[in-house]
């Protein structure tokens, strides 16, 4: 599911069933550790905004993030963070890969997409 190149640091997901069952799959190809995945309530049925704290509260020893969500939030945050359109489909996610060297400026900065689910 994915390819080798992407080791991503942490998962975050809503904690809707469809979106817990997408992430647990994700996970047998990345194997993280259970306290790498991290399912918030919060972010079921969230705004952009509340995708967008969520990243800027990330501990910055996290160079790239997984983010499992809805539609059409989802796709709102990779056009917003990547500056370019995106349309992901049903039950897919994307990562990101912070160049800077803080997410607190995750809105503020061009963010890399290295791999989308499409």
């Amino acid at each position: 599911m994915i390819r080798n190149s992407l080791h991503p640091d942490i998962l975050i997901s809503s904690s809707a069933l469809r979106a817990r069952q997408t992430s647990l799959l994700i996970n047998e190809s990345t194997r993280l550790a259970q306290d790498r995945m991290v399912f918030l309530d919060t972010l079921y049925e969230a705004d952009g905004d509340t995708w967008l704290l969520q990243l800027r509260q990330l501990d910055d020893r996290y160079n790239t993030v997984i983010c499992v969500g809805h539609n059409p939030t989802l796709s709102w945050l990779a056009s917003h963070l990547s500056r370019r359109p995106i349309d992901l489909a049903p039950a897919g996610w994307i990562a990101f890969r912070s160049p800077s060297l803080s997410w607190s400026s995750a809105d503020q900065d061009f963010m890399e997409i290295p791999l989308l689910n499409l």
